[in-house]
């Protein structure tokens, strides 16, 4: 490691870090930090919440987006059939339900 100016050390060569302008803070804090300063790796328990709570977003995910794409082909379909009626030169292709009187 190489001290800076500011004191700072850093394990890549000060070239390297200059090459990389738009990489941002957090390049930089990532592959700078040293080892006792990072995170405890997670117990098998807690990767296996991690996973499932993952899992279970995704499947919502899916659901919501599987149900917009049906709303949507819904929409397309009821859509052609107005314009197929249109162009075929009727006048009552959307009726309006009026209560009895």
């Amino acid at each position: 490691m190489k001290a800076t100016a500011s004191g700072v050390r850093h394990r890549f060569a000060p070239a390297l870090v200059a090459r990389l302008p738009n990489a941002g803070i957090w390049l930089r804090y990532n592959f700078m930090m040293s080892a006792d300063h990072r995170e405890p790796p997670s117990s098998p328990e807690q990767e296996a919440r991690d996973r499932r709570a993952a899992n279970i977003f995704l499947l919502v995910a899916g659901a919501v987006l599987v149900a917009i794409g049906i709303w949507l082909a819904n929409a397309m379909v009821d859509a052609r059939r107005a314009d197929e009626c249109l162009s075929s030169g009727r006048r009552n292709c959307a009726p309006i339900e009026a209560p009895q009187r």
